[in-house]
């Protein structure tokens, strides 16, 4: 079996490579996804019709995917059938807790300000209290630098809105996003995982560590602001 998310356009054809027979399931279905303007939402750029691919990064989400999973194995393997959903149960009380804890801790900082590497996605997470300044909403993304243009205006508008810490992305090149911290006077707050997880042993090498740790990160970078 292949556990798929909402869009399987790059998985596909390596499954028609290996030529995978199996059973293939989409775990998303069902989950809020982000669009591209929620995704980017201070770009001030006209954006086509498109959704972000990281819907796991809201724990609500990672709800839907635990059931999603637990159903498609409980179905292709019934005789374990008690097992999948004992453990999907299980799993689900630890996200719920996890996104209690988030929620709490983060109230009452609506008017926090932060900008990331390419990360403006993590906004899933903490909608209420990020209003997020995205390098990507200035051509900067995990496939292309941006622009000379594009990091002067990232550069303006950082010291505009007075934000006081920058994130990295864990799969993107820090360096970029270090030399604009050194021309705006603002502080790398840390570095934060969506599309991979941390090496193990590591902070961010489950799951769950993985959503902790983006939350704590962000949360003492926003003290700053």
């Amino acid at each position: 079996m292949t556990l798929t998310r909402s869009s399987s356009r790059g998985l596909e054809p390596l499954l028609k490579q290996a030529r995978f027979n199996g059973t293939k399931v989409v775990v998303s279905r069902g989950v809020r996804i982000l669009t591209a303007e929620e995704e980017h939402p201070v770009s001030g750029r006209q954006l086509p019709s498109a959704i972000d691919q990281h819907a796991w990064l809201d724990p609500r989400n990672g709800v839907i995917y635990v059931r999603n999973i637990a159903e498609a194995l409980s179905h292709l393997d019934p005789a374990n059938a008690a097992d999948y959903r004992a453990r999907a149960a299980a799993y689900t009380t630890e996200l719920q807790v996890l996104d209690e804890w988030a929620r709490k801790g983060n109230h009452g900082s609506a008017s926090r300000k932060a900008a990331s590497a390419g990360v403006a996605r993590f906004a899933a997470v903490h909608r209420e209290c990020l209003r997020h300044h995205a390098a990507s909403g200035n051509g900067w993304t995990n496939k292309n630098e941006p622009s000379a243009g594009g990091l002067a205006r990232l550069a303006r508008q950082i010291r505009t809105e007075h934000v006081k810490a920058l994130f990295l992305d864990s799969i993107t090149d820090p360096r970029t996003m270090q030399h604009i911290a050194g021309e705006t006077g603002a502080v790398i707050g840390g570095t934060l995982y969506g599309d991979s997880l941390s090496p193990a042993p590591g902070e961010a090498d489950t799951y769950l560590k993985m959503l902790r740790h983006d939350v704590s990160v962000l949360r003492a970078g926003m003290m700053a602001n």
